[in-house]
């Protein structure tokens, strides 16, 4: 029983070691990697503009507008927050940023 055991941890370590290996070859040709974000499609970014007008006159709410987009809630208040900080004239950087519920 024991030998199986220690068979199974060597094939698993061998089979992550291939796909960490496999990762890394993508990202030195440039892929990304997982999911493609829902905000960098065509249709979300043609529309966003009209919609951020709506949100900030007050006449569609953020649920309706997520729904309209294909969005997540989350993802629409995110980027209005963004948006009401780039028109203030401050400059955003989500990495350094970190949470906006903070500020």
């Amino acid at each position: 029983m024991n030998i199986l055991g220690s068979l199974a941890e060597f094939e698993l370590e061998m089979i992550r070691e291939r796909v960490i290996a496999g990762m890394d070859r993508a990202k030195r040709q440039g892929k990304r990697l997982g999911r493609p974000s829902k905000g960098h499609m065509p249709f979300v970014q043609a529309k966003w503009p009209t919609v951020l007008d709506k949100l900030t006159a007050g006449t569609l709410g953020v649920r309706e507008a997520a729904q309209y987009l294909g969005v997540s809630p989350s993802w629409v208040s995110w980027h209005w927050v963004v948006a009401k900080r780039e028109s203030a004239g401050e400059t955003l950087d989500p990495v350094s940023e970190g949470s906006l519920k903070n500020g």
